[in-house]
This record gives C-alpha cells, sequence and structure tokens, in this order.
C-alpha cells in the first residue's frame, strides 16, 4: 500500500528519513479508512485538504479538526500541534485520497463516494493552472488523470444500451406460469423504460445545443451578456444530462456559448453585466450553502453566485471567491459550473 509514499513527500522534504515516512503511512492509512466512513460534508473538507496541499496551501494552519484527530490515533504520542508541524496534514490526506480513488472499491456505497471523489477533483483541478512546484503538479496531474478515466468509464456504463430486452421472452413455454410470465413482462417493460429514459436524456441535450437558446431566460444565448450565457448554459445543462460531468458533458456547454468567441477576460469584467435576477435563476439550492462556501477550491463560480445573490452586488463580489482578477474565457466559465452543478447532483445522491 502506498507505494509512492516518498514521491509524495517530496513535495516538501526531498529528503525524508524512514522514521518519518513511517509515522506519514501510518498516518495516511487511518485517513484512509476516514474517506470510508466520514459524512459527505467532512468527505468534502478533505477533498478541499488534500487539493490545498497540492495547490501550495503546505503549512499546518486551519487543517480540518477532523484530519488532525485521525491523525492523532494513528500517532498518539504526538499532540494535534506536533501532527500539524511535522507530519504535512495536507499531504497525507493526499496520500489517502490518491489511494482510495485508485482501489476498487468495496461495496456500492463506497463506489458512489469514489465517483463523488473524483469529480471533486476534476471539479477543482480542470481548468486551475497549477505552478507550485514540478512535483506536486505531477501529482496533481496523476490524481486528475486517474478521475478522469473513473468518471468516463461511469458515464460510459450508464450509457450502454442493454442487448433486446424482448429476447427475454422468447424462452418462456406455453406452459409457463402466469406469476412468471408477469415478472418477465415486468423485467422487460423496466429495461424498455430505462432504454427510453437515456435516449430522452441525450436527445433533449441535444435539442437544446441546437436550438441555440436559454429555457431559463428565454432568449437565445447568442442574445445574452457573455457572463449571463456562460452560467445559464452550466446550469441549464446538468438539469437535462445526469452526472458525472464527463468530457463529453462539458463540451455541450462549451459548444452552447461558441459565439461568444474564446477572449480572455477578468472574471470580474466577465460577470460585471450579470443583474441580480440572472444570479438567482444560475444559483445552486441554498441547501448547498455550507458545502459550497465551505470548499472554494471545489465550487469556485457556484460560491461566487451565491456571495453575489445574498449581497445583490455581482460584480462586487468576485473578490469575495477569490477570482476577481483571475483570466477566464465564457468556455471555460460554461465548463465549470456545469462541473460543479454535476458535483452538487452527485452530492444528492451520496
Amino acid at each position: 500500500m502506498l507505494k509512492s509514499i516518498g514521491d509524495w513527500y517530496r513535495i516538501q522534504d526531498p529528503e525524508p528519513n524512514d522514521e518519518v515516512l513511517r509515522m506519514r503511512r501510518e498516518a495516511s492509512e487511518a485517513l484512509l479508512s476516514h474517506f470510508v466512513r466520514a459524512q459527505i460534508s467532512t468527505f468534502l473538507s478533505l477533498i478541499s485538504c488534500a487539493l490545498e496541499g497540492l495547490l501550495g496551501k503546505q503549512d499546518g494552519s486551519e487543517v480540518p479538526m477532523s484530519v488532525l484527530d485521525e491523525m492523532a490515533k494513528a500517532q498518539p504520542s504526538l499532540n494535534r500541534e506536533l501532527i500539524a508541524e511535522t507530519l504535512d496534514p495536507r499531504l497525507c490526506v493526499a496520500v489517502a485520497l490518491s489511494e482510495f480513488i485508485g482501489r476498487e472499491p468495496a461495496n456500492a456505497n463506497e463506489k458512489k463516494r469514489v465517483l463523488l471523489a473524483v469529480s471533486a477533483i476534476a471539479s477543482a483541478l480542470r481548468f486551475r493552472r497549477i505552478g507550485s512546484g514540478a512535483t506536486s503538479a505531477r501529482l496533481a496531474s496523476q490524481l486528475l488523470g486517474r478521475s478522469e478515466e473513473v468518471i468516463t468509464a461511469a458515464d460510459l456504463k450508464r450509457r450502454q444500451r442493454a442487448a433486446q430486452p424482448l429476447r427475454r421472452l422468447d424462452n418462456l413455454q406455453a406452459s409457463t406460469e402466469s406469476p412468471q410470465i408477469l415478472q418477465s413482462v415486468k423485467t422487460v417493460v423496466k429495461s424498455l423504460y430505462d432504454e427510453m429514459l437515456r435516449d430522452r436524456e441525450e436527445l433533449q441535450a441535444l435539442w437544446w445545443l441546437f436550438g441555440g437558446s436559454s429555457f431559463l431566460t428565454g432568449k437565445r444565448f447568442s442574445d445574452l451578456s457573455p457572463g449571463t450565457a456562460a452560467l445559464m448554459a452550466g446550469a441549464e445543462l446538468t438539469t437535462l444530462v445526469n452526472p458525472p460531468a464527463a468530457i463529453g458533458l462539458i463540451a455541450i456547454a462549451r459548444r452552447a456559448v461558441k459565439e461568444k468567441g474564446e477572449e480572455s477576460m477578468p472574471f470580474a469584467t466577465l460577470m460585471s453585466d450579470v443583474s441580480a435576477d440572472t444570479m438567482a435563476l444560475a444559483a445552486p439550492d441554498s441547501s448547498f450553502g455550507l458545502s459550497i462556501k465551505g470548499n472554494p477550491l471545489l465550487f469556485p463560480v457556484s460560491r461566487f453566485v451565491l456571495f453575489s445573490v445574498d449581497a445583490g452586488r455581482p460584480a462586487d463580489m468576485a473578490y469575495a471567491a477569490g477570482l476577481r482578477e483571475v483570466p477566464v474565457t465564457v468556455a471555460q466559465i460554461a465548463e465549470q459550473f456545469a462541473s460543479e452543478k454535476a458535483l452538487l447532483s452527485l452530492i444528492t445522491e451520496a
């Protein structure tokens, strides 16, 4: 287990000694179990903590208490202050996260959690420049690469069409008992219904894309401001297509706003002409407020939208979400918001 742990800890310590590696290994193993049983709010904070370790925030401040508690169980001789100072808690969580998404899920519940984890990683890293060091960039790329593999596999499996359902009736004999016939017919009807839902989802997405209009605003995307078009594309597409947000889904969001061009501008500038009413249309449900506002790495755009709705000043609130001067394109915001909204759907299902 954790064969590459030495590589992970060279992010901060080029030559970690065996004792330090042992302690970090034991702490990471404890945190791996924490990923399996933690409540969803804690689960998301663990992922944020891990990604912070790769994006440059590697000191021991503001580490979730649940992380220090789990590490203390593995190292009872150390108090939490020493753990925060010497064992690089964020990187221990990153190691555990890498193991969690890289192993075979033990059951259906863990499979859901893995899909939630990789979707969160993708939401945080797909459109972010990682420049805190060569090793951390490589490891972040590994996490993102593995996440994309899991998301793509889950999406392909969900869209895979079943064999001809009516063939299940071929083996029924004239002498077959009525209850068995009824059960077989129910099975076939359910299979056909599931196939219809898959077809309807894809047809609705295509109709929305080629129709070129926003059903939330009642206007063509070409008539919307760039910021409004970006938010509407991300928000609307994820009401038509179920998660996870595979590459194909976010590519549809990009195509929907293609006419808006690829010009890069500061996030605050892009959002400056989005009205408060429009923000309210795009805003995630308020029940997700704590999850969104507490995990800005996972929900940068959603967090901005919620802050804007709360304050009624969209452009001013870009600073609160840490996005004011970040250069973005309309397509990037549409894709990012679609990823975040799909992630929220998975949280509901977890």
